[in-house]
């Protein structure tokens, strides 16, 4: 079964005025507008929430980040090379910071990464638990019964951000509460707020209970004795013709899931997974190999909406059925035949 088409979307009204001028200057004029007026401000309120204790040169830094990409879309839209226009541009905006966000995230402190993962996987998946994006943007998490409900008043919130041993000790006051079993911890939080609470200090919160801290990201060696292939890519001590080499593999793999028949691209980007069962789909973008508007159109997806669903990557099988419009045991099987049709080729190319 095709994917089906999708109705084209129309630019964002604030959008018109710079991609449809004729004049160069103008169009620049309005660029700036965008930019400085609009994505700048956007983009730092976006982060400094996100990344709330962490230096102002990371805040900067990953601002900047975001703010190039946006820079680099919106002229990549005027000179006709976007495949999707852009439908909501505060929405991409505050998407493309929050993909910064995770960036920094992953790279720095990739336990908390794991962790964060891990909670929200649970609360979207297991039956009593809600997560979801309230009207300013940010992502709470409580029972299902408070679906949609804005974050609580800013006591217990506060109290969870800048006092996560005073909570522990509160909720060691409830016998039901086991605070080293994910599902009971989950409850104990919100019996204890009676409120929903913002996901990144539930995440904060939890990896104080559970004693998480990271260091810096190492060579380690993994179960089977190699390093991690985005450990490697990311090592200066690395010399240019192992990067070089590395690069070329993850060439040759995105050429050839772009030959997969389009459900079977799908199955196989969307559930991309690295050996601790995280995404990996930023080895395309981390080599420069393939960026998000590609990988996009890979799947068939706008770029907006994709870039959306960016940070729930990967998706359970289950959900990948749902937007296919086939079972979980369909997309297993799509997957699976991909994954030797890859195989295959690669054996043939000698590449393994």
């Amino acid at each position: 079964m095709p994917i089906a088409p999708r109705e084209p979307s129309q630019p964002d009204p604030v959008l018109i005025s710079f991609l449809q001028t004729d004049n160069e200057a103008e169009a620049e004029h309005h660029l700036d507008d965008l930019i400085t007026g609009q994505a700048s401000q956007l983009i730092r309120k976006v982060v400094r929430h996100r990344l709330f204790d962490a230096s102002r040169e990371d805040i900067e830094d990953t601002a900047g980040e975001a703010l190039l990409g946006v820079l680099k879309r919106l002229r990549d839209l005027r000179s006709h090379k976007g495949d999707e226009p852009i439908a909501d541009f505060r929405g991409y905006v505050s998407a493309a910071a929050c993909r910064a966000c995770d960036f920094h995230i992953r790279k720095k402190h990739p336990q908390r990464w794991s962790l964060q993962n891990r909670l929200r996987y649970l609360l979207t998946h297991q039956s009593g638990f809600a997560l979801w994006e309230t009207a300013n943007g940010a992502w709470v998490a409580g029972f299902v019964p408070w679906s949609g409900r804005e974050k609580g008043a800013d006591g217990k919130c506060t109290l969870l951000e800048t006092n996560p041993a005073e909570v522990e000790r509160q909720l060691r006051g409830d016998h039901k509460a086991d605070l080293r079993e994910p599902l009971s911890l989950l409850q104990a939080l919100f019996r204890w707020a009676g409120e929903p609470l913002e996901f990144h200090r539930l995440v904060n919160a939890v990896a104080h209970f559970w004693g998480i801290q990271d260091r810096q990201a190492s060579l380690e060696p993994r179960s089977n004795g190699e390093a991690d292939p985005k450990d490697r890519l990311a090592d200066p001590a690395i010399d240019v013709s192992t990067r070089l080499a590395q690069r070329q593999f993850v060439e040759r793999m995105w050429k050839e899931i772009l030959e997969l028949q389009p459900r079977q691209r799908v199955a196989v980007l969307l559930n991309l997974k690295d050996g601790d069962g995280a995404s990996a789909i930023e080895l395309f973008p981390m080599t420069g190999v393939a960026f998000l508007p590609d990988i996009a159109a890979a799947v068939g997806f706008p770029v907006d909406e994709f870039a959306r669903l960016w940070v729930d990557l990967p998706l359970d099988d289950a959900v990948i059925g749902q937007r296919l419009g086939i079972t979980r045991q369909q997309v297993i099987n799509l997957r699976k035949c991909a994954r030797e049709r890859l195989a295959r080729r690669f054996q043939d190319r000698g590449l393994v």
